[in-house]
């Protein structure tokens, strides 16, 4: 079984880590809205992924997860398209956590 990240330590559900990632959201709170748009996407649900990833608008881990994709063969341009990435996940068939 995939080691969990700590940010979900305790966590012992979905639900249960998206509505501690919404609480935690508001544009103070930008990387509470990325860890639901992730959760989301973890699901599958991209509709609702792509929901708080507009909200999350520009994060400063963007860059990074960029230059992560691009080793994995996975190029989004000239910045980091979490949109995009929601496309390419669901066409590739990767599904969701459970």
């Amino acid at each position: 079984m995939p080691r969990r990240p700590k940010a979900l330590a305790g966590l012992n559900s979905i639900s249960r880590a998206s509505m501690s990632a919404q609480d935690r959201s508001g544009s103070q709170y930008a990387g509470g809205q990325l860890l639901d748009g992730i959760l989301h996407r973890q699901e599958p649900n991209p509709g609702n992924a792509a929901y708080w990833f507009r909200r999350v608008g520009k994060h400063p881990v963007f860059p990074s997860l960029k230059d992560e994709a691009r080793r994995l063969r996975f190029d989004t341009g000239t910045e980091w398209n979490p949109f995009e990435f929601i496309d390419f996940a669901s066409v590739r068939g990767s599904g969701g956590i459970g």
